[in-house]
């Protein structure tokens, strides 16, 4: 799910004043040792008046190099301060995941997630779709694409610092720092910061 409210200001913030690294982070995380199960929470104080915590746990059946097969995971996150709130829950299937951090291809990915926001930006989203097959590379520094085949029926809108976006059905797109359109049958997405 694309950041908005006050996650994307304070993003948009870190990146223009240069003060990512002034964050006081901690976080624990286990992962079993042939690394197919993993499970993590962090909590942050960050810059701008913020704290975000979050929380995620994640299965493989098959874990390679550049791969997994026969995942299932779960994701939480929120961030509050001054300037609002932002919070986020999704769960997700998939048969197949091919690649690394900066290169992705996902293959039979079932996923729901719902996010909503208020202060610096709003947001209210459901997403829930089934990704048939789709491609994500991240590049630069932060900019990334992503082109998917996934019949889906999100919905909702986000009104953040740098982009706004509105999606009835699967049928939508935002524009600004990240320009995306969608269908009910999938869509292409690029940051460009």
């Amino acid at each position: 799910m694309a950041k908005s409210g006050i996650a994307d200001l304070n993003e948009t913030l870190d990146k223009l004043t240069g003060n990512d690294q002034s964050k006081v982070k901690r976080g624990a995380k286990a992962v079993t040792s042939d690394g197919r199960a993993r499970a993590g929470c962090k909590s942050e104080v960050g810059n701008h008046g913020r704290f975000n915590l979050g929380a995620d746990a994640s299965a493989a059946g098959l874990k390679g190099a550049n791969h997994e097969a026969f995942v299932a995971g779960a994701k939480t996150d929120c961030q509050f301060g001054y300037a609002g709130f932002d919070a986020n829950a999704g769960a997700e299937l998939e048969v197949l995941q091919l690649g690394d951090e900066n290169l992705n291809l996902d293959i039979g990915k079932a996923d729901l997630g719902v996010g909503v926001s208020a202060g610096a930006g709003y947001k209210a989203k459901i997403n829930a779709g089934v990704t048939v097959v789709g491609a994500n590379a991240k590049f630069g520094t932060g900019q990334e694409a992503s082109a998917k085949f996934r019949p889906n029926l999100d919905t909702g809108y986000d009104v953040g610092a740098g982009s706004v976006g509105v999606t009835v059905a699967g049928w939508g797109g935002s524009i600004g720092r990240r320009v995306a359109i969608g269908t009910p049958l999938g869509g292409f997405s690029v940051k460009l910061w």
